[in-house]
């Protein structure tokens, strides 16, 4: 029974998503520890607390401010076993937690935290953000940017090369989140929300969305063959697009077959990325060998 109720807990705070999401963000500071004498794991796990705190404060407002659109997202049906004023209270509570945390440890980073939680709060706003076609994927994109950003200072100043590099993880995240909007297509289209995906179509948008995860890549070769990029470090992402390219093609056939198959689609490129991003990990505390 306590299980349930704490698995139901996880569910509507949508705690694995946040968990996901916290994963971004740790890449920059994961990336910033390579250009320090040892691996700073005390700081490491601080900003782990911070940044996951910070996250499910961004679904818990994405919660209340779409609680009437998400009625009828069978994937969200989580979210309908708390009210609206549940959800807003956790988000004042968790992100002034997050936020006291981050001005008490690292100060300088303060407002980079509240740029990205004031992007993510336009980006829920009902009629604004999500409801506007390319404009949440812009938000998405600075979000990208601002993460990796954000976790880099936490243990080197921001430089001219973590902004480069961090332009490739707002590509992917964007990305990424054309992508969502394809799974989304349907409810969106009953909600009359004008996603790029109901603009536009969703196979338009589905080539769009694969299109600019080749241009990232593209880009991220542009950085490693002008030394902004270390080679031994983000090939693996590279290597990991090519196994992408291969899912999309397979994938692309069936598209028309619902909303299973986008969604199993985005958990394959989830994974893989996820991996990637592990090995990428392990090329960092590994420096050594280089």
């Amino acid at each position: 029974m306590l299980y349930q109720q704490i698995i139901k807990i996880a569910k509507s705070l949508r705690a694995v998503e946040a968990l996901l999401l916290t994963g971004f963000i740790l890449i920059g500071g994961v990336y910033s520890n390579l250009f320090v004498t040892t691996f700073q794991f005390t700081n490491f796990l601080w900003l782990f607390l911070i940044s996951y705190s910070l996250m499910v404060s961004v679904y818990t407002a994405n919660a209340f401010l779409g609680k009437e659109h998400d009625k009828i997202n069978p994937r969200l049906k989580s979210l309908r076993y708390s009210s609206g004023s549940f959800y807003l209270m956790l988000t004042i509570l968790i992100y002034i937690g997050s936020a006291v945390l981050c001005l008490l440890l690292f100060p300088n980073a303060i407002y980079l935290h509240f740029s990205i939680f004031a992007l993510c709060f336009v980006y829920a706003l009902p009629g604004f953000g999500k409801h506007l076609p390319i404009f949440g994927t812009f938000i998405h994109f600075l979000v990208g940017m601002i993460q990796f950003n954000f976790a880099y200072m936490f243990f080197n100043p921001i430089c001219t090369n973590s902004v480069a590099i961090s332009v490739y993880f707002g590509l992917i995240f964007s990305a990424g989140h054309l992508h969502h909007e394809v799974i989304d297509y349907e409810v969106d289209l009953a909600n009359k929300i004008k996603s790029s995906a109901v603009t536009w179509g969703y196979k338009t948008i589905e080539k769009v969305s694969f299109a600019v995860f080749a241009f990232a890549h593209a880009y991220l070769l542009a950085l490693i063959l002008f030394k902004i990029a270390l080679l031994h470090v983000f090939i693996v992402f590279i290597l990991g697009f090519l196994l992408h390219s291969f899912f999309f093609f397979t994938y692309y056939r069936q598209i028309d077959k619902g909303n299973s198959i986008r969604t199993k689609y985005r958990s394959m490129y989830r994974l893989l990325y996820f991996m990637c991003g592990l090995i990428f990990l392990y090329m960092i505390l590994h420096k050594s060998i280089f």
